[in-house]
């Protein structure tokens, strides 16, 4: 898996947040875990109070940038902490499905998505 630090995924955002796919809504976002996988995540479990109960029909992870006409991912600086969901951090592109449960940590729902990497 690639590794990346914070300011080499920023960067990557940048560049490629251009080629994002509008009408299938891929997104960057990242997501806090403490498992590695092979190639992807399972789908998260919805936990109501803190208890697993379903799947969702996706991944959670943080919003960060998807293509837009004005060009808004060109001014990130900073990508959302998620030491809250797990030691490791990941960057992941997706096709963002519907909006999660935290608010307040941009979460986000992804469909079809696929880890660039790993972040240092």
């Amino acid at each position: 898996m690639k590794t990346m630090t914070e300011a080499e995924a920023i960067e990557y955002i940048r560049t490629n947040a251009g080629s994002l796919n509008y009408e299938n809504s891929e997104c960057f976002a990242v997501r806090g875990d403490n498992f590695i996988p092979a190639k992807k995540f399972r789908n998260s479990w919805n936990r109501p109070d803190g208890i697993k109960t379903t799947r969702m029909n996706g991944v959670c992870a943080c919003f960060v940038a998807k293509n837009d006409m004005f060009g808004e991912y060109e001014n990130i600086d900073t990508l959302p902490d998620t030491k809250c969901y797990g030691k490791n951090r990941f960057l992941l592109k997706g096709e963002l499905i519907e909006s999660g449960n935290d608010e307040w940590d941009g979460e986000v729902v992804l469909g079809k998505h696929s880890i660039i990497a790993i972040i240092k």
